[in-house]
């Protein structure tokens, strides 16, 4: 994992460097946001890099254990996407965050199941209000739910 890090953050600060080159040129106000996100890139990647040299060997069976909540996440994280488009935005975002918080969760019980379902309803509703309603953003509502409207 340490040499991961070393190599994933001397990538970003090389393509910081080419990123930084290609937009110099631009007018001050063009390239402002650019050059923030660069400069914010360049940070993050020291800070991994700083801290990839300060880590010590980590031991095969914490970084499989690790591998395997990324895998986790990351399978998640497509089921979610994919849902999206099928049951709608609402539904696939309370099953995602319920199902997500109850697998990393440390304490497997009815009570953190219905917790992590509460949760993930809370959020839910909470950004439907705020872009749903507040911002009129439309949210997605599935193909299922599409064809019955």
């Amino acid at each position: 994992m340490r040499n991961k890090n070393i190599i994933t953050s001397l990538l970003l600060l090389a393509f910081s460097i080419y990123a930084w080159f290609e937009v110099k040129d631009l007018p001050d106000i063009s390239s402002f946001f650019p050059k923030v996100c660069i400069g914010l890139l360049v940070f993050l990647s020291l800070m991994l890099l700083v801290q990839a040299l300060r880590m010590q060997a980590v031991h095969n069976d914490e970084e499989k254990k690790s591998l395997r909540f990324v895998k986790i996440l990351t399978g998640g994280i497509f089921g979610y996407v994919l849902t999206i488009f099928i049951i709608g935005f609402n539904i696939s975002s309370v099953i995602f965050l319920g199902i997500l918080g109850y697998v990393f969760n440390p304490m497997k019980t009815k009570k953190s199941l219905l917790y992590s379902f509460g949760i993930g309803i809370l959020a839910t509703t909470i950004f439907y209000v705020v872009f749903g309603i507040v911002f009129n953003v439309p949210l997605p509502e599935g193909i299922i739910f599409e064809k019955l409207s």
